[in-house]
Order: structure tokens, then C-alpha cells, then sequence
């Protein structure tokens, strides 16, 4: 039990935080004088060049599954046979109960859990944006370290923006992607060790990708199929031509697909299993090649998927836990830590340097610039520093402000934040804040904002003062960007 005496305190406390100047966000730790770009982060520390340090006996296999979420995954506590696979995995490995991607929608959220950086600071919110120079992805940073970065992918798009993709030594795109691709690629490519990244999409498109039949799950027909991609069509966000949204026009329907739900749920965990099977695949490809022992295996997500929880279907942008709550599965090599389960709310921020500490690389270049956290003092059973304090995971931010219903109440901008199992949703524009209690009310469906007024107000400042510092802490260039602009208004 928290001590409230604190909460009241926090409000008096982040208040002080806005005048004393003090960031919120993580700060950088020190960076390779190469790496410093006078033009776009001037305020980045200078340290002398340092010697790169190597990994020399650990491969990294990076799953990441379009639209996953964790709560329809047996380890997660779902009691359908959708994940027999993941659930092996989750044995061999530590999973992480409450794990949260860093924003809203894929592009971004994927920056981030490369980067372990803030959309609001990388700038990457679209296929057409460009990443941010100084916030250096996960293959960059493992390539310069010795591994030799591949890339599996069912959808291109995603890494297709440099310097995101531009590390990969070898990609591959196609579907699908299972163990005979994962032993091609690693027979065409002999140098050890590796990095392999996976990221599969059939999970976001599930009508198109399930099985005509899953054992274990009912067999949806052709022509259902076809009227739920007929009516996805028509649920998309108005705009007009030209791309502007056109907020007089409420077309949208508000009723979505609750007719079809159950059809819906049907194709969902059907295309689940479908994945568990590559995963089996995939993980016996690497026995075969005997690599498996020594490999750091990681599964998680980009985000999730709406099957109506809030009136939002597929994909949407809303900050609740059907769409924000992912997987994140770490198998350790020769499966060290099995079994262990870690409680505390993290964000796919921490990745980064979780995976830098579990490689032992601790150098400067390793953990240049990076916001999120160390996670192996969970792992290990330890407590992390901070662990008390709000926190925030996850920042939705609507760019080309497109217009759901949704969207007019929750505005363009939306910060997440935690303090314990109490979840608070900051919307900027109407200046409101949802509160949950996720261990009263996991579906997030009893707003009890009005009821804890210290606290509401507390995550309020702490949230408005955390968006405020995020986008001082973006390079200049990242915020002159009309998008940004109009975000940062």
C-alpha cells in the first residue's frame, strides 16, 4: 500500500520540478564525440572517443508481432490454445506482466523500442518522416558492436525509413516468415554472431491471414471475411482530399463491428495460433542450426488490437490496454531466469538498455542517448531505483489529426502515466484525465477521476510538465517540422 501522504505531496512536488528547470525524462549518460550533432542536439554531452566494445558470443533474435496482445496469450492468462509455442518460450524465459509500447501507433512505436527514445523527441511518426540524427536504433548500435544484423520481415514499411533499415546487412521480405526462412537466411549467412530481427504482421490483418480452419477454433467463412474488410474500410478516419481532416464531417460509425464481434475474436486467435506455429518454427530452426543455447531470444509487439473494448476496432490509436498492453518475453541464453515473472509496469523504452546490460556492454557508446531503464535488477529479483515514482509509458500523438469520434474527446495529444496499478491518461487539448485501477478494474471501464482528486491532479501536472520537457528535449530540426509544430501548439 502506498503511502498517500506522498501523493499529496507529489502535487506541490512536480509543480517545483517546472520552475527549478529539472528534466523529466531520462538523461543522457555520455556519447562518442563522433556521434555528436552540433546542428541537432548541441545540448548533448562531450566526452572523449571511446573504444567500442564487442559481443563476441551472444547471438539477439528480436521478434516484434504486429498487433499481439498480450492478453490473449496463455501466459498471459488466456485460457484459449492459442499459444502453445510462446508459452514454451515463456517458461524458458522472464516475461514481463505489465509491459507497455511507447506510442500509439506502429511507425513511432517501433522508433521507439529501437531506439529507447520518445516520439516526441525521434520524430519518426510516419513512413515519410525521418529519423532523428543522435538517436541511433538497436541494429546500428549491435552492428558497430559485432553482430551481423538480418532482417525477416512480412512488411517492409516499417523499416524502410533509413537509418532504420539501412543497418540490416541482409533483408528479406515475404511471407510467411517461419523456420525454413530463418534457415535460409542464416545458411546464406555464415558470420556469427547475429542479430536477427523478425517482425511478422499477421495478427494486424487477421481476416486476410487466419486459416480457413484452426483446430481448436471456429471456422469463419469467405463471405464474413469479406464484409469485415468491406466495413474496416468504412470505419477509417474521415479526411478531406488533400489530406486535411475535415472536422465537420462525422461520418465514421460509432457502432463498429459489435454485430460480427464474436467472427471477430474467431479470425483474431486464429491468426494468434497461426504465429505460435512460425514461432515453433522459427525456434526449432535455431536448434537445428545450433544456435539456440546461445541465443537471446526476445518476443514482443508494436501494439495491440481493438476487438471493440472502447468502441475502437483493429488498430486505432486509443491509450488503453487492448492496444497498449504488449507481450515482452526475454529468453536469456542456456534459458537463465527461467520461470521468473516480473510485476512492475515497464515500456518497450527499457529494451535498450536491458539488452546492453545483459550483453555487458556498458561502454558509453552503448548507452549513448538512451531514456529508458536497465531492467536486470527485476530480472535478477532486485528492486529498481525509481520503482515508487510516476511514470510515464506511453504517448499518443495524432499528427495528421484525423477525426473518430474518439478523437474529438481525447484531442490530438495523450500522455499515459503510472503510479502503482493506477493508470491516468492525460489528454492535452480538452485538458481532462481518466483514472483506472488496474487491479480493481483491468478493462479500464470506471473512470474514477472525480473520486481521487489529489491524485488526478497530481498526474496531471506530472503529465503536462513530462510532454512539455519531452519536446524541449527533441533536436531543433525535429521541432520545426510542420507536424511537430502543430503537435507542440
Amino acid at each position: 500500500m502506498r503511502n498517500w501522504n506522498l501523493v499529496k505531496a507529489s502535487v506541490a512536488g512536480i509543480l517545483c520540478w517546472a520552475f527549478l528547470g529539472t528534466g523529466l525524462l531520462a538523461t543522457p549518460t555520455a556519447s562518442a564525440q563522433e556521434f555528436i550533432d552540433e546542428d541537432t542536439t548541441p545540448d548533448l554531452p562531450e566526452v572523449p572517443r571511446v573504444k567500442r566494445e564487442k559481443i563476441h558470443d551472444t547471438n539477439l533474435l528480436l521478434i516484434v508481432v504486429d498487433g499481439l496482445r498480450a492478453d490473449h496469450l496463455g501466459t498471459y492468462g488466456y485460457d484459449r490454445p492459442t499459444s502453445p509455442a510462446i508459452d514454451a518460450l515463456a517458461k524458458e524465459g522472464v516475461v514481463f506482466e505489465r509491459a507497455y509500447m511507447a506510442a500509439a501507433n506502429p511507425i513511432p512505436a517501433l522508433t521507439s523500442l529501437l531506439t529507447s527514445t520518445w516520439s516526441c523527441e525521434h520524430g519518426m511518426l510516419n513512413a515519410k518522416s525521418q529519423l532523428a540524427r543522435a538517436r541511433f536504433p538497436i541494429t546500428q548500435r549491435y552492428h558497430e558492436a559485432g553482430l551481423n544484423p538480418l532482417l525477416l520481415t512480412s512488411s517492409v514499411y516499417s523499416y524502410a525509413v533509413p537509418p532504420i533499415g539501412r543497418a540490416f546487412k541482409e533483408t528479406v521480405v515475404g511471407a510467411p516468415i517461419n523456420g525454413q526462412s530463418v534457415d535460409d537466411v542464416l545458411t546464406k549467412q555464415a558470420q556469427r554472431p547475429f542479430l536477427l530481427m523478425i517482425h511478422k504482421t499477421e495478427t494486424s490483418v487477421p481476416h486476410l491471414s487466419a486459416p480457413e480452419h484452426t483446430a481448436g477454433f471456429k471456422d469463419v467463412p469467405q463471405a464474413v471475411r469479406d464484409e469485415l474488410a468491406a466495413r474496416l474500410a468504412q470505419l477509417a478516419p474521415k479526411k478531406k482530399a488533400g489530406g486535411r481532416s475535415d472536422e465537420s464531417d462525422d461520418k465514421t460509425p460509432a457502432t463498429g463491428l459489435e454485430d460480427i464481434a464474436a467472427e471477430c475474436v474467431e479470425l483474431y486467435d486464429s491468426s494468434v495460433r497461426l504465429v505460435d506455429d512460425h514461432v515453433a518454427s522459427i525456434i526449432a530452426a535455431l536448434k537445428e542450426q545450433g544456435e539456440w543455447d546461445n541465443t537471446l531470444v526476445v518476443l514482443t509487439s508494436d501494439h495491440g488490437f481493438g476487438l471493440g473494448e472502447h468502441g475502437e476496432w483493429y488498430r486505432g490509436d486509443g491509450p488503453y490496454d487492448e492496444l497498449i498492453h504488449v507481450p515482452l518475453i526475454i529468453r536469456f541464453p542456456q534459458s537463465k531466469f527461467a520461470g521468473k515473472r516480473v510485476s512492475e509496469t515497464v515500456c518497450q523504452t527499457d529494451l535498450l538498455p536491458t539488452l546492453n546490460a545483459a550483453l555487458k556492454l556498458k561502454g558509453a557508446t552503448a548507452n549513448y542517448n538512451v531514456r529508458g531503464r536497465d531492467l536486470m535488477p527485476l530480472v535478477k529479483g532486485q528492486e529498481l531505483p525509481g520503482a515508487d515514482d510516476f511514470m510515464v509509458t506511453t504517448i499518443r500523438m495524432n499528427p495528421r489529426k484525423l477525426i473518430t469520434p474518439a478523437q474529438r474527446a481525447r484531442g490530438h495529444v495523450s500522455v499515459v502515466a503510472f503510479y502503482g496499478p493506477w493508470k491516468g491518461i492525460w489528454h492535452r487539448e480538452p485538458g481532462t484525465l481518466e483514472l483506472y485501477n488496474l487491479d480493481d478494474d483491468p478493462g479500464e471501464q470506471n473512470d474514477v477521476a472525480e473520486s481521487n482528486p489529489e491524485l488526478t491532479l497530481a498526474m496531471k501536472a506530472f503529465a503536462r510538465l513530462w510532454r512539455a520537457d519531452c519536446s524541449d528535449k527533441a533536436p531543433m530540426r525535429i521541432r520545426q517540422r510542420p507536424q511537430m509544430k502543430r503537435l507542440n501548439r
